[in-house]
């Protein structure tokens, strides 16, 4: 008897040290999921903007198309994101918001993701967003105060980042 209760304790503390290894590794690829949604919307947009920038429909009028729209009718996000015609934002399976929006007639645009846990504003405020000119990044700016023209490092963003729900905005250029 009192051998068994030794086996269930130590299957019960393993079970307990496997199942907070799961957990961290799914919240991992959440986070990398949402890095990754982030980028790809980028990267379409960019790539849209400078497709279409003589387009009338979209840079040449007097009142250029949403981007965020622009987007969905071009079918040009991440499919695992949802996007809410009446809000303008894409969704995904964590309770965040991608709002994306023109700039100016010449094609910048931003992406505003709100409602990111504290270590996810961390990994995205201190990832490369486009070290690379032609990537077209111009800014970084993290919870409406702290802006930046390259990435941060760890500890300035993990000094931007709040404890709570935060918010990340990156800017792109258009095309030139």
């Amino acid at each position: 008897m009192i051998e068994m209760l030794g086996v269930l304790s130590v299957v019960g503390v393993i079970s307990v040290g496997g199942i907070k290894v799961i957990s961290g590794a799914l919240q991992g690829q959440r986070f990398t999921q949402a890095i990754t949604d982030a980028a790809q919307l980028a990267d379409d947009g960019r790539r849209l903007v400078c497709d279409y920038r003589d387009d009338t429909g979209y840079s040449g009028g007097a009142t250029p198309v949403s981007y965020g729209i622009f987007l969905y009718k071009s079918d040009k996000y991440p499919h695992n994101l949802t996007y809410d015609t009446t809000n303008n934002v894409y969704t995904g399976e964590m309770d965040m918001t991608y709002a994306v929006s023109t700039v100016n007639t010449n094609g910048a645009f931003k992406i505003t993701i709100s409602g990111i846990p504290q270590e996810l504003c961390i990994r995205m405020a201190s990832n490369d967003w486009g070290s690379r000119n032609s990537s077209g990044f111009s800014g970084i700016k993290i919870n409406s105060s702290t802006t930046s023209t390259t990435v941060l490092s760890i500890a300035d963003a993990t000094a931007a980042c709040s404890p709570n729900s935060n918010s990340i905005e990156l800017s792109y250029r258009g095309c030139e």
